[in-house]
């Protein structure tokens, strides 16, 4: 598999599941007492990990830093996967405040994931990473394309993904778990609106930025599969769900790099909002 699990990284199993349920991309300064009170459920039943002892071939790998509820930590996952690029993953506890530990702000003063580390190279920001590492070990991969006009396009996707639809989905949907805020309909309208871009985007256009699987494609499906775990629907989006469908089934090791993380943040809502209205 792509994505290598080595003995580092073994013992997610034995962590309480409120470690490894963490907010994406930044750094958790505060959080409620209401997400405090998540049930102590085995991590098995929600992340199956499979055992593998460590190996000469952990050494090669790159180390990623991540968490596997952000949606951020999914994209390098889902391009690693799609350049069958070996990682060696370390889940870091936000809550815990391993982030804010001496040892990882010399690799990222920022504190953030998700953050990796090529050969004493330490690089974070979820699409700098994917770009870093598709130009790195992917220079003939389709997945960024070579034409300035179509990586221009793909960039554009990807810019709009981090700019503009994640943001507007954690405004609108992170209070309500972490600060047990009531849905605001304003930021509602606002992802709405995201989500009505993108449709737009994908009308008479197979994938993201054209009719191969991109960046974007991989940037964006971690994106919108949080959008739908979140219990937010797709319906209005004909041309995202479409898309959404199509990717799931073409982008490489999809449920190892993405399902897995998918079903941690869909129990996270499950235990933090159980009784949501969307």
């Amino acid at each position: 598999m792509p994505v290598i699990v080595s003995k580092k990284s073994a013992d997610i199993k034995s962590k309480p599941i409120e470690e490894i349920l963490s907010v994406p991309e930044q750094s958790t300064s505060s959080v409620s007492n209401k997400s405090a009170d998540i049930t102590r459920k085995p991590i098995e039943e929600i992340l199956s990990v499979p055992e593998q002892s460590s190996s000469s071939e952990d050494n090669m790998a790159i180390d990623l830093y991540y968490t596997p509820s952000s949606a951020p930590c999914r994209v390098v996952l889902l391009v690693a996967a799609a350049l069958n690029i070996q990682l060696n993953p370390h889940v870091v506890n936000l809550r815990g405040g391993e982030q804010l530990q001496p040892e990882f702000l010399k690799l990222n003063p920022q504190h953030t994931v998700p953050t990796i580390v090529d050969d004493g190279f330490s690089l974070w920001e979820s699409r700098a990473i994917s770009r870093y590492l598709v130009n790195t070990y992917g220079v003939d991969s389709s997945l960024y394309p070579t034409d300035p006009k179509v990586r221009a396009l793909v960039d554009q996707r990807l810019d709009f993904d981090i700019g503009t639809l994640y943001p507007r989905f954690a405004e609108y949907f992170y209070p309500q778990i972490f600060a047990g805020a009531s849905a605001d309909k304003a930021l509602h309208g606002k992802l709405q609106e995201g989500l009505k871009f993108l449709n737009t985007f994908l009308e008479g256009n197979k994938y993201a930025a054209g009719n191969e699987l991109t960046l974007a494609d991989l940037s964006l499906v971690a994106t919108v599969s949080t959008i739908d775990a979140a219990g937010i629907s797709l319906h209005e989006y004909p041309n995202v769900e479409r898309w959404f469908e199509l990717v799931k089934k073409t982008a490489p090791d999809y449920e190892e790099a993405n399902g897995r993380g998918i079903q941690v943040f869909k129990a996270m809502v499950k235990n933090l909002l159980p009784r949501s209205e969307l």
